[in-house]
């Protein structure tokens, strides 16, 4: 039984996080290099959208009522996202801090979030995109490319 609307979009928006989690996992599964898994991962979070647009949009759109937190179990799902990304990052740059790699990973999926947002909206057939996924695509390998290859 659920507290109200909000714990239940709660839960429907988990059992997206999962389904998410779970195709991320099963496709980054296919590349054992780092840099080829994290490129893959912003290609299945642009694919899970574009698939389940509404599913999508319903974990980024709700909001609950001010002053509510989401619960502990729904920011652990959130989390586990990231770590994801900071897991094939650490790889990569291994000279780099915990700090470092942890804004990265928000940096870098921050901007895929974003072409995610603006194709689900169709902003970017406006703009004259042709491939949601040559974006992504663009956007992380030269991303990735300073990151890795810079040091502050």
């Amino acid at each position: 039984m659920f507290d109200n609307l909000d714990d239940l979009i709660m839960h429907i928006n988990a059992r997206t996080l999962d389904r998410l989690h779970d195709l991320m996992l099963e496709e980054q599964a296919r590349h054992s290099d780092p840099m080829a898994r994290l490129l893959q991962l912003g290609h299945s979070y642009i694919r899970f959208a574009d698939r389940e647009p509404h599913r999508w949009e319903l974990v980024f759109e709700h909001r609950l009522p001010e002053g509510q937190e989401p619960p502990d179990w729904f920011r652990e799902k959130v989390a586990r996202m990231f770590a994801l990304v900071e897991a094939n990052l650490r790889p990569l740059a291994s000279d780099r801090s915990a700090k470092e790699i942890k804004q990265a990973a928000a940096a870098l999926w921050s901007g895929v979030h974003g072409i995610c947002i603006l194709a689900i909206s169709k902003q970017l057939d406006v703009a004259g995109v042709d491939s949601v996924q040559e974006l992504t695509h663009s956007l992380m390998s030269n991303y990735l490319k300073g990151f890795v290859d810079t040091h502050d």
